[in-house]
């Protein structure tokens, strides 16, 4: 009984390492100030942490592995939440491309 319970949190855990890995190697893709190499790497690198951190949860050091994964994790979101909001136009676009408001929105 242990063993599927072992087996039954593990795998509960590797699909929410899984939905964080994607998430963060999408953030460090998409918003890192570096050229498309280190871009590439850092997400590279990131997705290899989330691997070998789902691997890890079915053996002997599954704690130090959820533990560094959540601390990499943690550092991302951190550096995620010191990114400004890009600011868009609202409104229709005029045939000049220009919006026909001048208000701008964040997304």
């Amino acid at each position: 009984m242990r063993g599927i319970l072992r087996i039954f949190s593990a795998s509960v855990l590797s699909v929410i390492v899984a939905l964080a890995t994607a998430w963060a190697a999408l953030a460090l893709w998409y918003r890192l100030p570096a050229p498309e190499v280190g871009r590439a790497l850092a997400s590279l690198l990131f997705i290899l942490l989330g691997l070998i951190t789902i691997a890890t949860l079915f053996g002997r050091l599954r704690f130090r592995a959820l533990v560094l994964f959540a601390a990499v994790f943690g550092a991302v979101l951190l550096w995620w939440g010191t990114i400004p909001p890009l600011r868009v136009p609202i409104g229709r676009p005029t045939s000049s491309g220009k919006s026909l408001e001048p208000t701008t929105a964040t997304c």
